[in-house]
């Protein structure tokens, strides 16, 4: 389960409907739940349908805004429209995919020697190195870098460790990991 995925909390109401909260569902599938109570256990297989994942933020540049690393197949960069980081908002990544958090990252990148040449995003897709549509994006965000300030830095080799900063201008879009 990737990190900041999280156990649900149910209760079942009078008319048998299930009640579901506090969960992270990934993708569409079919998932176990396993209720306790009363010295008993149940299990049972249910299907959730999530909803197409809201990709309107994204960055329509030549890579149409999502870049495969080339240090690491299972890591791609999702580039936002906006400049700006909303550290309320939820940047969705495709389907597939999730926003990575900030301990995923750390075990990722871990390099600081910094030596590949393969740049993160600087000059990829279309861009005029760290600029595209006349704005300047430099930071890719982990879904807890509201409170990590953890940045993969668009400017930073594939390989290199993560840096940080609470900079909200200068956004270029978020981590996103195979789930």
């Amino acid at each position: 389960m990737p990190c900041g995925a999280k156990s649900s909390r149910h209760s079942v109401l009078g008319n048998g409907t299930l009640v579901i909260s506090d969960a992270t569902v990934w993708e569409t599938g079919i998932y176990e739940c396993i209720a306790h109570g009363g010295g008993a256990i149940a299990s049972a297989k249910i299907q959730i349908i999530v909803p197409t994942l809201d990709q309107s933020w994204r960055l329509s540049d030549s890579c149409s805004g999502f870049k495969q690393s080339k240090y690491n197949s299972s890591v791609s960069y999702a580039a936002s429209s906006s400049s700006t980081w909303s550290t309320s908002k939820y940047y969705y990544c495709p389907s597939g995919y999730h926003w990575a958090c900030t301990e995923e990252g750390k075990k990722i990148f871990k390099n600081n020697k910094n030596w590949s040449g393969q740049y993160t995003y600087y000059g990829k897709c279309g861009w005029s190195a760290y600029t595209y549509g006349g704005y300047s994006r430099e930071y890719f965000r982990f879904r807890d870098s509201y409170s990590t300030n953890a940045v993969k830095h668009a400017g930073s080799y594939e390989e290199y460790q993560l840096e940080y900063t609470s900079r909200t201008s200068k956004f270029a879009g978020a981590v996103c990991i195979i789930n």
